[in-house]
């Protein structure tokens, strides 16, 4: 599975497990931007690694394409650019009142999700298989559960976690367990 094809699942499993609990509620418009967003995420790095981000605002903001109305396609530039809150709010300024203050909202926590599934598939060897949320006395834990050998997404999701959690508005814990020994567990 190409990187941009296992972002864009790992996004919609992030989403299924939080929206289980009621803690984000997308509408369809919203879940198909967040899967496009999730799939072109960081497009702009072919251009230039360094300023990727930039670089995919501008041409999904500036292309024409067939199909997504001016501010979907603002939309879509924000989500496949999102990198952190400051650029977030830097790409919307010059647009000024193109979206209401609650799609923008929803389009920071939805950056916030693509974001930390793009840690999730650091070493693009396509490891995560599912995810779930659990509760465990008064703590929220989002169990990954892979298959293979984790490099960098550890470090990488515990340091990107505070965008799910601005997005929930909770404090979460990451639990990484192998696939194979949940199984024999369970």
């Amino acid at each position: 599975m190409s990187d941009a094809a296992q972002r864009m699942v790992i996004t919609r499993q992030l989403y299924d497990a939080l929206n289980e609990d009621g803690y984000i509620q997308l509408n369809d418009t919203e879940l198909q931007l967040m899967d496009y967003g999730a799939y072109l995420y960081n497009l702009g790095e072919m251009i230039e690694p360094g300023n990727a981000s930039q670089h995919t605002f501008y041409l999904l903001s500036n292309s024409n394409l067939n199909g997504f109305s001016h501010p979907h396609r603002l939309a879509l530039a924000v989500l496949a650019s999102y990198k952190n809150k400051t650029l977030f709010d830097r790409y919307l300024s010059s647009y000024g009142e193109m979206l209401e203050d609650k799609q923008v909202e929803s389009l920071q926590n939805i950056g916030g999700l693509i974001k930390f599934a793009e840690c999730l598939n650091d070493s693009h060897n396509n490891i995560v298989k599912s995810m779930d949320l659990v509760r465990k006395g008064g703590s929220l834990i989002l169990r990954i559960f892979y298959q293979g050998e984790l490099l960098s997404e550890v470090y990488r999701s515990e340091d990107q976690k505070k965008h799910i959690e601005r997005a929930i508005g909770k404090d979460i814990s990451l639990e990484f367990i192998h696939a194979k020994s949940y199984l024999a567990i369970s």
